[in-house]
Formats: structure tokens, sequence, C-alpha cells
């Protein structure tokens, strides 16, 4: 799903469009969840927050013919790139950069793009390898409801699109990026599992989530509306719930986290420039109080698998 669905507006769904509630996180599965928001009322739907795994989530699920409604003719567009960033190859220099600093000396590379739209992303990152170093070849596995992919030129670079992540054989991926994609799926567990086993030894994972439920809560304190984008976005996740996250899951091999803060700023202060300020004034203390301060809008995460044995 691309990542212009943070900017969709919440939908009201009816009792036919909703599954029923479900006790246990859809991250952890535990049942210690408390309600700290509300979605839509009538019928009602809830911001469920997880005491152990501190993920917020829906209370209700969409079904998948509402997802399908909701999402319909969304690629439907003439837009070239289908990324909300203003700058995409910022955020794509931005995730490369990690890459560069642990594996810049590996020649092939295999890149797990979930959820990346036609693949603009990756393929930056992969035309930026191949200019750094070309002995390098860069091989893209593109996974979303998207069916478009990048025309590319250079023919060390190879874009291959499969429908499912299951699909990804495991230890196999040098780079695997899930930018702005987890908060849009109801069963987000095993998908997560998946992600990190496809992982090999040495290699980054790169995350981007709404981290938006503090700003929420504050601002219906005060009487503002704050759109939290429901049904596309189910899930809120900042640097408490990233921490750990491997642990939890059972996740295969050992992880450790290079970098959690939050999240880089989609816009720029030349397309958005009061936007953008706002959003940097806000993400600023989240630097410094990573676990305390919850009003950065979105967070991210670098894990690198270490090289340890499976």
């Amino acid at each position: 799903m691309k990542t212009s669905v943070f900017h969709r507006k919440t939908l009201h769904l009816n009792e036919h469009q909703l599954f029923p509630p479900d006790n246990n996180c859809p991250f952890c599965l535990s049942t210690n969840r408390e309600a700290a928001a509300v979605l839509q009322k009538e019928p009602d739907v809830y911001i469920l927050a997880c005491k152990n795994c501190y993920a917020a989530s829906a209370s209700r699920m969409p079904t998948q013919e509402a997802l399908i409604e909701y999402y319909r003719n969304f690629y439907d567009n003439d837009e070239d790139t289908k990324v909300t960033f203003d700058n995409p190859e910022r955020l794509a220099l931005h995730i490369l950069s990690y890459y560069n600093d642990i594996n810049a000396d590996e020649k092939n590379v295999q890149i797990l793009d979930f959820g990346g739209g036609d693949s603009t992303i990756s393929a930056i990152m992969a035309e930026r390898m191949i200019a750094q170093d070309n002995k390098k070849e860069v091989y893209i596995t593109v996974i979303d409801y998207n069916t478009d992919i990048k025309k590319l030129n250079n023919q060390r670079i190879k874009i291959n699109r499969v429908n499912d992540l299951f699909e990804a054989p495991d230890n196999t991926y040098t780079i695997v990026i899930a930018s702005a994609i987890i908060e849009h799926i109801p069963k987000p567990r095993e998908i997560l599992i998946k992600l990190f086993n496809v992982l090999e030894r040495g290699a980054i994972f790169y995350a981007r989530t709404p981290y938006i439920l503090p700003l929420l809560k504050l601002s219906n304190s005060i009487g503002l509306h704050l759109d939290f984008a429901y049904p596309a976005h189910l899930h809120d996740l900042g640097a408490r719930f990233w921490k750990g996250l491997t642990q939890r899951l059972s996740c295969k091999g050992e992880f450790k986290i290079l970098r959690s803060t939050p999240s880089i700023t989609e816009t720029s202060f030349r397309e958005h420039f009061f936007r953008t300020l706002a959003a940097y004034t806000l993400k600023v203390p989240g630097y410094i109080f990573k676990e305390t301060y919850g009003f950065t809008g979105g967070w991210e995460i670098f894990i690198k698998k270490n090289n340890s044995p499976i």
C-alpha cells in the first residue's frame, strides 16, 4: 500500500464492515489492554493500548470487503511517483546511509520492498548503489497491491514483483523496507516475524510507522479533532513498541537496534513550509526523551540482524 494512504480521511464503518472485537493484542496476543481513545461511535470502535508490547490498535478490524471498498481506485491516478514524500530521494538516501555504514562493500544486494508501491524508493537506492560501485548488482523484490513496476535502464538492477510475502525465502535479503505499511495490516504479527526471518546475517530492517496517539488524546482533551485515518490506520507504534520487539515475537537470530527515533519528515520546506516547520518542531524533543515524549507524529527503526549463527 502506498504511503499516501496516510492522508486519507477516516471512514465511518457500519456493523457489516467490521469483525467482532478481539481481546488479544494483534502483535503480542496479550489481553492486557485498555481503551485509550475513541475512533468512532455506533458501532463503537476504540484504540486499545497494550500494556505488554505498547502497541495501540483498533478494537475492531475492518473486513476485507470494507478495505477493498476503501482503497478502490487508490492507484488510479497519473502520478509518476506513487509516494507522498515531497522528495522520495531523501527517504531513499536516508535508508541507504545506514546500510552503507554496515555493508557498503557487499557486491550483490537483495532488497525486499514490502508495501513499496512501484518500487520508487528501493529503485533510487539501487541506482545510488550502482553509482557508488559499478561491480555491484541489486535485486529488488516488491510486494504490494500495486501492479506497476519502476522501469529502469540499468541492467545491473533487477526488479521482481511477488504477491505474497510468504513466497520470499528466509535468510536471503540484505535490506528489508517496511515504510508506512505495518499500520495498515489487520493481522501484523506473522507478517513482522516473516520480515525479520527473511533477513540474512548482517542485514538491515527499516520501518516507519505513525505514532500519534498522544497527540490524539491531547487534541481530544482540548476539544480539537485529529484524524486517525481509520480504517487506513489500524495501529499506532512508537519507541516502546519497537524496543525489544524481536524478543517478544521470538524471531530467529539475534538483533540489534541501530536507530530508534522520530521518523524522517516526509514534507519539505519548499513544498509545505508551515506543515514541515510544525513537524520538525514537534519531533525535536523526541530525539532526547524517546520513551516519555509522545508528540512526534511518527517513529522509525533501523534493526540489524547480527552475524551470529541462527
